[in-house]
């Protein structure tokens, strides 16, 4: 079975967490992460680049291009202003949406 993740960009502190996190995410794993929000990889990057030094930069960079392949394309944009309409919002004793 595959399951499907999403997993905060920012969550990794250093680069003993940041290469856990991408031994636990692979097609032979069954886990996936979601790239939600789109340009996941791009927000990792900038937040490694933030808390690594250069030497340990190009580390980064090679668990980032390792994980990719686990890294499943999201359809939706998010948008830290808005809310979920009402209308998604599911009522688990029902199994219905909500208006």
């Amino acid at each position: 079975m595959n399951d499907i993740y999403g997993v905060d960009p920012k969550a990794p502190s250093n680069l003993a967490e940041l290469s856990a996190l991408v031994r636990l995410f692979s097609p032979s794993e069954g886990r996936f992460i979601s790239d939600f929000p789109m340009g996941w990889s791009e927000e990792l990057r900038n937040h490694m680049k933030s808390i690594s030094d250069g030497l340990s930069f190009a580390s980064v960079e090679a668990w980032i291009r390792l994980g990719k392949h686990a890294l499943l394309p999201a359809s939706q944009q998010y948008k830290s202003n808005l809310t979920a309409p009402r209308r998604l919002v599911w009522n688990l004793t029902s199994k219905a949406a909500v208006d």
